[in-house]
């Protein structure tokens, strides 16, 4: 990540994300040139989400995510309007196994955005990602035994999805000056072709692939900050308005 671990926690400080909001997580891996471990701390798909509704320039009010299995009716539609694909339907069948990797033929996350501050409705914008881009993710994973992959397939996958809208919307942030240098130095990519791949301690509380997630709701994303976490070196700044 280019940083110390002392830096990182000052730099996701001054942003607002936490590891108890389940933004965060701690990357701990054995160095096999060193024989030391590498600790880092990365984002979740729920700090990506809170990166988005804070500073992107298009103002996104929620979030919605979900996966197609074999036998689903999923229908997309082209709106000549918004010169955006669409999911018009999506009929779930209720008979697989919806955690299974050889159901999932794809899946897809929405970002509900106001384009106008007098708008009343909101444009979902959306990423599909195929078979062939999950299965690009799961082997690129770097332990052999692919165990976070195959307990909870659904939110892995979900989270390349999440990973592929959050790259959408690169464009549009907008970081504000004093936290330019942290948002760069603390900018994760999901890269599953390059790097060098290296042993992965695998905890229950620490991977690089254990991610937690909840249920997927379209609700509001939190932007709660614990009073308790390092306080931000700005404290009188104040987020953008829309």
């Amino acid at each position: 990540m280019g940083c110390g671990l002392y830096s990182q926690v000052k730099s996701y400080a001054r942003l607002g994300l936490t590891i108890r909001d389940n933004e965060l997580y701690i990357d701990i891996r054995d160095n096999g040139k060193t024989g030391l471990k590498d600790i880092n701390i990365k984002k979740q798909y729920q700090g990506l989400e809170k990166e988005l509704v804070k500073w992107c320039s298009k103002k996104i009010v929620r979030f919605y995510k979900d996966i197609v299995c074999a036998g689903d009716n999923l229908e997309k539609e082209f709106n000549f309007e918004t010169g955006l694909t669409e999911i018009k339907k999506h009929e779930k069948d209720p008979k697989v196994d919806r955690n299974k990797l050889d159901n999932i033929i794809g899946a897809y996350a929405i970002a509900y955005v106001r384009e106008l501050p007098t708008d009343t409705k909101t444009t979902p914008y959306m990423i599909y990602i195929d078979r062939n881009r999950i299965m690009r993710a799961y082997n690129a994973s770097p332990t052999k035994e692919k165990t976070i992959w195959n307990l909870d397939t659904r939110k892995m996958v979900l989270k390349t999805a999440s990973w592929e809208l959050y790259n959408y919307f690169k464009p549009f942030i907008e970081i504000p000056i004093e936290l330019k240098k942290d948002w760069e130095t603390t900018k994760d990519e999901m890269n599953w072709e390059t790097g060098e791949v290296i042993d992965v301690v695998v905890t229950e509380t620490a991977s690089d692939e254990l991610i937690s997630f909840d249920e997927e709701v379209e609700a509001e994303p939190t932007q709660a900050i614990a009073e308790e976490d390092i306080p931000v070196a700005n404290p009188n700044y104040k987020k953008r308005p829309f």
